[in-house]
């Protein structure tokens, strides 16, 4: 970065010099360039550009949104120096241009395709001119072994975040570059080798880790390979009872008689990594939770069906009721007492066998009677006491029961039999059930 400021000064120094003895020239043609500042879009266009010089020595800087993004000495010699340099221009960039001397001029040429077994000294983009990946670094045909040369790496905002030094005789270096980025090769007189290096798979994942299917159903899994930029994510599926189920190269396995086989990917780029998932052949069945069921007139139960395999296509439950007038069933299984008697309930899935179960509706069984936990009771205003009461029989269908204090000022009651006391009196706790049978606990509050 220090030869980059110095060799600014110096080439700024020239052009003062030049100026007392001529004016500075400015673009003659979209080809050549003399001393001067140049605009891309107005002088130069944009695109992937070689400048060049036939003779003589000049620098050439390229600024792009007032940070210098190419600071180059190119020579005609190619040997200390490059000859050219490749640069992909881009439109408001500044293209500042000062000869050694007056006779040297800078030349413009559209650049050819990018070759990574030949990169020569310039500015590429990665995801443009150079693949997103991982490089091997070799300067490997330069014109001399005397001189380092430099890469430069840009980040999106033209920042330098990583900078090398790289000498013909030293071993590659290694570097990975992502879109986005950007390579400025300096001071290379030849060209060097960009070198993809191979990203070996770690692992594989499927996005099944067991697989039940029916005969001739075709399942698709899918193989995914980390890390996510390896650099050969391809995989190669193998069954291990074809017989039982295949698998083709997109990873469709089809399932062809009764059994379990097992489904392998492995990766192309190692065999060592590998994944496997364990496939189960059978015929659809479907199974209700119960065979048999009883349910109150007025309410309802719920009967659920298992489909299997689990991974079958088509696992719609069709629900049906022989007797309506006794019972109903909604498409979720929901089973509804409609009259005393019974109904068979049938459940019926596409390739299965039709499964059933036997509804019995039975009528309701209504309170006979209802005790309250005590009769009596003395409460200190803003205390409470929880009151229970007992419906009968046992097996009574429904033992709601509704709270009620005959004087609120005194005594509040809510709806699980909780009593608090509110001033001095009394009051009465009735708890009624759903038919109508009542039971009562008096609260008094003292003064």
């Amino acid at each position: 970065m220090k030869k980059k400021s110095c060799l600014k000064v110096l080439s700024v120094l020239v052009l003062f010099l030049s100026i007392l003895v001529s004016n500075t020239v400015h673009a003659e043609s979209l080809s050549t360039l003399k001393q001067g500042v140049y605009k891309v879009g107005e002088h130069v266009p944009a695109g992937l550009t070689k400048l060049s010089v036939p003779s003589g020595m000049a620098d050439v800087f390229v600024t792009r949104a007032g940070i210098d993004i190419v600071w180059e000495t190119i020579d005609s010699e190619n040997i200390f120096y490059p000859n050219q340099i490749t640069v992909k221009l881009k439109t408001g960039d500044l293209i500042e241009v000062y000869p050694f001397s007056t006779r040297t001029t800078v030349q413009v040429a559209k650049a050819p395709a990018v070759d990574l077994k030949k990169m020569a000294s310039g500015l590429y983009e990665v995801g443009a001119e150079i693949p997103a990946g991982a490089y091997l670094l070799d300067v490997d045909q330069a014109k001399n072994n005397i001189y380092e040369n430099y890469i430069y790496v840009y980040n999106a905002q033209n920042e330098i975040i990583k900078e090398l030094e790289l000498h013909p005789s030293a071993a590659p270096v290694e570097q990975k570059l992502t879109a986005g980025q950007k390579v400025y090769i300096s001071e290379l007189a030849g060209t060097m080798l960009f070198k993809a290096k191979a990203i070996i798979p770690t692992s594989i994942k499927l996005s099944k880790t067991s697989l039940a299917i029916t005969p001739t159903q075709t399942y698709k899994v899918t193989a995914t390979v980390a890390p996510s930029d390896a650099t050969n994510k391809a995989v190669t599926w193998k069954s291990s009872n074809t017989n039982v189920a295949t698998v083709d190269a997109s990873g469709n396995i089809k399932g062809i008689a009764n059994g379990s086989a097992t489904i392998t990917a492995t990766s192309k780029a190692t065999s060592k990594v590998v994944k496997s998932l364990t496939v189960t052949v059978s015929p659809k069945t479907v199974k209700l939770n119960k065979t048999s069921l009883t349910v109150t007139r007025g309410y309802a139960s719920t009967l659920t069906a298992t489909v299997s395999p689990i991974d079958s296509l088509d696992k719609t439950v069709t629900w049906k009721s022989s007797n309506t007038n006794v019972a109903v069933v909604d498409s979720k299984g929901k089973v509804t007492g409609k009259a005393n008697g019974t109904a068979t309930i049938t459940a019926t899935v596409k390739n299965a066998k039709a499964v059933t179960a036997k509804v019995t509706v039975i009528p309701p069984v209504a309170a006979t009677s209802v005790k309250m936990s005590q009769s009596t009771a003395t409460l200190s205003k803003g205390k409470a006491l929880t009151l229970t009461a007992t419906v009968s029989p046992s097996n009574t269908t429904n033992k709601t029961l509704v709270w009620k204090s005959s004087n609120t000022n005194v005594a509040k009651v809510d709806a699980k039999g909780k009593v608090t006391a509110i001033a001095a009196g009394t009051a009465k706790i009735t708890a009624t059930t759903t038919n109508g049978k009542t039971t009562t606990a008096t609260i008094t509050v003292p003064k």
